[in-house]
């Protein structure tokens, strides 16, 4: 496959870059290093379950099927191996017509842009004249091209003779590719055209190879039909019209094509014929396309599935009720009448070569033989006492199905695909039970990674979807093994998944993590489950597991619950060690560094720590030494050995940052822009390998760039673009590497990437020329609180001496992190102090307070080895911290401030006559201790002068005491005023 270097340049941070006038479209990034490039090997899972993905030819005895962002081919050979060959074509990727052809533009710009909707006029159209390969940096004006992405193939097809390849896209703006199967290049298409807006939905070839149907989604909402050169595979638009139809599929009949799909049924004319080659026609417009719908009568309510032509003339339609019906094309109406109903849904059906036998397959994998044939020109008599039932396991449901020489081809809802031996008898068909199964996820995949890496062979690989399935390959990528995790299910509305696995050091067990916090021990020889353990409360993002030593193997797993659990796996066994609690967000990658001697871990709050691991007694814990703060989340870390102490960390504001983490020191920092699409990469699921062959080159960094699906290879050093190379087309979610020896003494790269269209995509990153080439058991949920092991004070500090004994500091167990942002104050001069009331400067004075730390999520959990059996252990209790929180105290002050203006406001207007003495002595004895605190705190910070703090208590201490004495003679006047009153009353009475 040829891949063009992407035009990016390294910048330093604190640098504008400047883009260079004009780049070369290919050159060497670094000079003396080799060219190296990343070539397609192989595809291994399909992602159609349709016919309208599967496409067949019985001369050739090949068949072709979607397989994520390309087109795969596979031949049957005599001895029934297969052989595949893949067909993709980036998004930025011309067409090459084959050498001595001349062909034109197929429509010219202007009738096209009369089709398209408003807004799209203009941009959706793509010559198919220009021959050589131009990549997207070779057009720097041309920004529609720059911006695309590489797309899911959505529909194929295929000549009779197996020469031509069809291969249309979904998504906006999709294009259909033509390729050669024998001579072609599979990189390059020879025809690309692009007359549709909103998707393709299935294509089809005509008989004699001069047409090609294309008929795109509902939301595009027109059928094109393409005159073809069989020789040079040139294309030009003949005709077109509007379908607004829901279609399942189109096929030839003869010089008509039918459409069909729910309540759908359309015959579409082709004449007049076509000249013998598309440059020489006599018209430049495309013609409206004439068709006439079929009468459905009862059969108004269902929705047709599939077609099997039986010649010129017929052809056999079935639906999802069951129905067979035979279409038959008079001339003029279109004729469809009901034959036969059987007691299952048909999603597939084929014919023989004798045209006298019609195959269709259903649910649970059934596959039944209907024989009938053709007495007159205008009847057809169903022979339904014959019908034979050749499959019927159990199977999930037939697809799509394809009869080829002496084989059976079949594809599954869950894309496995199963090949049969298919042999002509006197009776009929016969098919041999055995099948070649070729599985396939189905799922989105989160994951791939290899079984064991060693410098002298490539090693085998397995990979993961959300539902639980796991595939094992050989290192040649066939399938060896499909096994099931069980995965608990707690309601409806959350569906658990699985999410993370890894296999022990040992290769003796998977260890996985679902998205309900359940981590298992999985035996692989024995299909059976070891340990059962509830370790968190969300989702597990990430497993790590090192090799300790002989008998001893760690595990480390991280969760969005802010927690990092630590285990030891003694066997088949694993025991909790501790229970870190760090980090004040989420915790998404975790590493095991040094067999074990550092534990590395990335969390949402921008800080990555590094945790040191300390023995003491026997036993062992990690305990926090250094903090790195980042301006950004970190996505991705990863060393460049196991010895190397540099940690290269990628963040989300698309920077390569590199720390030093024996010294903790920054060394340096990168940003990767591509300026001819004027945007910067960021990269996750790094990878870090040395580069042995080259001096120039120290080592290579390897990641994803989720922007345009791309797998990139850089220069770790100086941030030069090695190769670039599109991968699956709904994102890649994992990607491993494998370094290896090859024969001739190289190094070589053995790459796989995973991706969410269900598809793994196996690699080679070499140096030259680029080319192409059962179930685990059950389970049950236990509703257990999580296991939990943290550090008490004493147990902490014997840690900690041990640590700072080999002269290494260590950090308090409080969560780090970004919580809040601090307002800046500004520092008040002495003249504002004087200024300022009472209650504002008690406001600038913070106090030591003693807040809580977080406790445990609960007071029990499980004992380290869970398995089904109920034995629990209490957790050990949790120490406090005495901690300082300037945001706290500042709550308080105003508080404060808030209590006196009250206090203060009641004391002036009650109406009351007399005042509490005790009351009174308490206040004023609280504030003269809370003035000689703020007095001693102000001289330890030396942040105000003596002078001022004088001033400050006298002037306070003045207005305080008058205020009490105004109130207490006030209130003393009004009580002598009232026992007067009261003396004088009793004389009047008394001279009365």
């Amino acid at each position: 496959m040829v891949s063009s270097p992407d035009s990016l340049w390294m910048s330093p941070v604190d640098s504008k870059p400047q883009p260079p006038q004009l780049p070369p479209a290919r050159s060497k990034s670094i000079r003396g290093a080799p060219d190296y490039h990343l070539n397609l090997k192989s595809i291994l899972g399909i992602t159609t379950a349709a016919s309208n993905g599967f496409a067949y030819s019985k001369c050739v005895s090949q068949f072709a099927v979607c397989a994520g962002s390309a087109a795969a081919v596979a031949r049957i050979e005599s001895n029934s191996n297969i052989t595949w060959k893949y067909f993709r074509a980036g998004p930025s990727t011309l067409s090459t017509p084959k050498p001595g052809s001349i062909h034109e533009t197929p429509t010219s710009a202007t009738a096209t842009e009369n089709r398209l909707p408003t807004g799209t006029r203009g941009k959706a159209y793509t010559k198919t004249t220009r021959s050589p390969l131009i990549e997207s940096s070779a057009l720097p004006h041309d920004s529609m091209i720059a911006r695309e992405k590489t797309r899911t193939v959505a529909c194929v097809s295929m000549t009779v003779n197996g020469e031509l390849l069809a291969v249309g896209e979904s998504g906006h703006n999709p294009r259909i590719m033509l390729y050669s199967t024998e001579t072609g290049s599979a990189d390059v298409p020879l025809t690309s055209l692009r007359e549709h807006t909103f998707g393709i939905r299935c294509l089809a070839f005509s008989q004699d190879m001069r047409w090609l149907c294309s008929i795109g989604d509902i939301h595009d909402g027109f059928v094109h039909l393409w005159a073809i050169n069989p020789k040079s595979g040139a294309a030009k638009l003949h005709s077109t019209n509007k379908c607004t139809s829901f279609v399942q599929d189109v096929a030839f009949i003869g010089a008509s094509f039918v459409s069909f799909g729910t309540r759908h049924v359309k015959l579409w004319r082709t004449l007049p014929t076509p000249p013998a080659s598309p440059s020489k026609s006599g018209f430049d417009q495309p013609r409206t396309l004439s068709g006439r719908n079929c009468l459905l009568g009862i059969l108004m309510e269902s929705t047709f599935s599939c077609i099997a032509v039986v010649n010129d003339k017929t052809a056999v339609l079935c639906t999802d009720r069951g129905h067979i019906c035979l279409l038959e094309d008079t001339g003029r109406t279109p004729e469809l009448r009901l034959l036969l109903r059987v007691e299952f849904s048909i999603r597939c059906t084929a014919i023989n070569n004798d045209g006298q036998q019609l195959i269709v397959g259903g649910p649970r994998g059934i596959i039944q033989i209907i024989p009938f044939s053709l007495y007159t020109e205008g009847g057809s008599v169903l022979a339904t006492e014959h019908v034979k039932t050749l499959v019927s396991n159990e199977l999930p449901e037939v697809m799509a199905i394809g009869l080829l020489h002496e084989k059976l081809v079949t594809i599954e809802s869950n894309h496995t695909i199963r090949v049969y031996n298919a042999k002509r008898t006197t009776g009929g068909l016969n098919i041999d039970g055995a099948a070649n199964i070729i599985p396939s996820h189905g799922n989105p995949i989160l994951g791939v990674k290899f079984i064991c890496q060693t410098m002298n062979r490539p090693s085998g690989f397995f990979s993961w979807s959300i539902d639980g399935s796991i595939i094992v390959y050989s290192p040649e990528g066939i399938s060896t093994r499909k096994l099931t995790v069980p995965l608990d299910q707690q309601d409806d509305k959350c569906i658990n998944e699985l999410r993370v696995l890894r296999m022990s050091k040992d290769s003796g067990h998977y260890i996985s993590g679902d998205k309900t916090g359940i981590l298992r021990l999985l035996e692989i020889s024995g299909c059976k489950e070891c340990a059962y353990i509830r370790a968190h409360h969300g989702e597990i993002n990430d497993i790590a597991t090192v090799q300790r030593n002989e008998d001893i193997e760690l595990v480390a797993t991280c969760s969005r619950d802010r927690i990092i659990q630590v285990f030891q796996k003694r066997s088949s066994r694993l025991e909790l060690l501790q229970t870190i609690e760090q980090h004040s967000s989420a915790v998404n990658e975790v590493r095991l560094h040094s067999k074990g001697s550092l534990l590395i871990s990335s969390s949402s709050d921008r800080t990555v720590v590094i945790h040191s691991l300390a023995v003491a007694e026997g036993s062992m814990a990690y305990l926090a030494t250094r903090i790195i703060a980042l301006k950004a989340s970190p996505l991705s870390i990863a060393f460049a050995s196991e010895e190397s102490s540099i940690l290269v960390i990628s963040t989300g504001d698309r920077h390569l940052n590199k720390y030093d983490i024996s010294s903790g020191q920054w060394v340096s920092s990168t940003k990767f822009v591509n300026y001819d699409k004027n945007e910067s990469v960021l990269l996750t699921n790094l990878a870090i390998h040395e580069a042995n062959d080259c001096e120039r080159l120290d080592c290579l960094l390897f990641g994803i760039s989720s922007a345009d699906r791309c797998i990139r290879v850089h220069d770790s050093n100086t941030g030069v673009t090695i190769a670039k190379e599109y991968g699956n087309s709904e994102g890649i979610s994992g990607l491993a590497i494998n370094p290896y020896r090859a024969d001739n003494g190289e190094t070589e790269y053995m790459v796989v990437s995973a991706g969410l269209d269900g598809s793994v995509m196996m690699w080679t990153f070499t140096a030259g020329v680029s080319r192409s080439e059962g179930h685990l058991g059950t389970s049950r949920l236990e509703l257990v609180q999580p296991l939990r092991r943290v550090l008490s004070r004493s147990t902490f500090l014997e840690y900690q001496k041990t640590l700072e004994a080999d002269g290494i500091r260590t950090l308090p167990s409080t969560p780090t992190g970004h919580r809040s942002t601090p307002h800046v104050r500004k520092r008040a001069s002495d003249y504002a102090l004087k200024a300022q009331s009472s209650n504002s400067m008690a406001s600038r004075f913070t106090a030591k307070l003693e807040t809580p730390t977080r406790t445990g999520f609960g007071d029990q959990c499980l004992s380290p080895l869970t398995t089904r059996s109920d034995c629990r252990t209490p957790i050990r209790q949790h120490h406090t911290k005495t901690t300082i929180n300037a945001n706290e105290l500042d709550v308080l002050a105003d508080r404060l401030c808030q209590s006196l203006r009250t206090y203060r406001r009641k004391l002036s207007s009650s109406s009351f006559d007399t005042v509490n003495p005790h009351k009174t002595q308490e206040v004023d004895r609280e504030l003269d201790l809370t003035i000689h605190a703020m007095i001693d705190r102000a001289k330890r910070k030396s942040a105000i002068s003596d002078f001022a703090v004088e001033d400050l208590l006298e002037t306070y201490s003045e207005k305080l005491a008058q205020m009490v004495e105004r109130r207490i003679a006030g209130g003393s006047s009004k009580t002598l005023q009232v026992q007067v009153g009261e003396e004088q009353d009793g004389s009047v009475h008394e001279e009365g």
